[in-house]
């Protein structure tokens, strides 16, 4: 999900969260049978200083074999699967390089790494590891803001199948509202091609930020599919709580 920060989640500091979200899937995606997917995601996430630290990690439940997750959207597999299960441990370091100033944009070196706690039997995952590494860009313009991120991501194999290196993108623009505690964004994201003659997956959605002076903080979004292998729409509801 994306998060546009306000400004005062910018200022560096030091803060323990956790974070938790809930996405619902559907899609036939190359199938002639639809998929609905469900995603419960719990872990904590550590700033401290120009450093963020997160973690987290996913109960799936899926109705049908054929689709199973993978970071930003949901790719198609051949492995068997069981109705409930956990997915990859997801582990992700950001570093800020430079802060935006003048025309220059906010510069962050990004670190992920996955992994494999689902078991390849229950179709939730390759059952080996994946990493990535990335950049991330992020500029002002008057109340606006605007995000571009790009990954690099190296997967493991199933045995059946081998899955192509991929590049994972999302453009987003948002605008803080209400004093800085509300944002909406809108984004763009997908991923280059993961299996030979498969289009890659790619989204549009649109989404809203909740900031509260003490609390949690709420953000929600609805996505839409663009290509084949997408799913035809998505619906998240995330929440950070300060510990």
């Amino acid at each position: 999900m994306v998060t546009i920060p306000t400004t005062a989640s910018m200022v560096f500091g030091q803060k323990v969260t956790y974070i938790g979200s809930v996405q619902f899937a559907s899609g036939n995606y190359i199938f002639s049978k639809r998929t609905n997917s469900l995603y419960f995601f719990n872990g904590l996430s550590v700033y401290t200083g120009p450093l963020h630290i997160s973690a987290n990690i996913p109960v799936i439940i899926q109705n049908t074999p054929g689709v199973s997750y993978s970071d930003t959207s949901e790719r198609p597999d051949t492995t068997q699967y069981q109705k409930v299960g956990l997915g990859h441990l997801v582990l992700r370091v950001d570093l800020q390089l430079l802060e935006a100033r003048k025309i220059l944009p906010s510069v962050s070196l990004i670190g992920d790494f996955k992994a494999p706690f689902a078991d390849v039997d229950q179709g939730f995952g390759t059952g080996e590891a994946d990493y990535g590494a990335g950049i991330s860009l992020s500029r002002a313009f008057s109340k606006n803001l605007v995000l571009a991120e790009i990954i690099y991501w190296v997967l493991g194999d199933l045995p059946e199948l081998e899955l192509k290196n991929l590049v994972d993108y999302i453009v987003a623009i948002g605008r803080p509202i209400a004093n800085n505690k509300l944002s909406i964004f809108v984004s763009f994201s997908g991923s280059s091609e993961i299996v030979n003659d498969v289009e890659p997956p790619a989204q549009v959605g649109i989404g809203l930020n909740h900031r509260f002076s003490s609390g949690p903080n709420l953000n929600g979004s609805i996505s839409i599919g663009v290509t084949e292998s997408a799913p035809d729409f998505s619906v998240s509801f995330g929440w950070s709580i300060g510990l």
